[in-house]
């Protein structure tokens, strides 16, 4: 399993049965664009599943996990993904959420000031 490759989709019903069950760590992100060339991304949440992408991702579309993320329209967004050993996503999403402070994450992680970007590629 390659651990370091992200994959984009359009989060929708339609695309939900190409998330896999594993564990992972997923991002909503806005683009904008100029004439189709992406020139920011913003991300507005960070979070995890400790066992299936697909049904985290799932009860998402169904029921927002808090009142910010029920006021972002899904059909915006681009979800990024990534499968994590089980045991590294507590640390990776608590390090996210701590360098890109992502306004729907309202419960913030234990900060860890030991904590270091580069440590994501270490993961593997």
């Amino acid at each position: 399993m390659n651990y370091t490759k992200w994959n984009k989709i359009k989060l929708n019903k339609n695309s939900l049965f190409k998330l896999p069950h594993k564990a992972g760590i997923y991002l909503f992100c806005r683009e904008y664009k100029i004439f189709g060339l992406k020139i920011k991304n913003n991300v507005e949440y960070v979070g995890q599943s400790k066992t299936s992408l697909r049904t985290r991702l799932s009860q998402h579309l169904s029921s927002p996990a808090n009142q910010v993320l029920g006021t972002l329209n899904f059909e915006e967004l681009i979800c990024y993904y990534r499968v994590f050993p089980e045991d590294k996503v507590n640390y990776v999403e608590s390090l996210m959420v701590e360098k890109l402070d992502p306004p729907a994450n309202l419960i913030k992680p234990p900060s860890d000031n030991s904590l270091d970007l580069t440590d994501l590629e270490l993961i593997h």
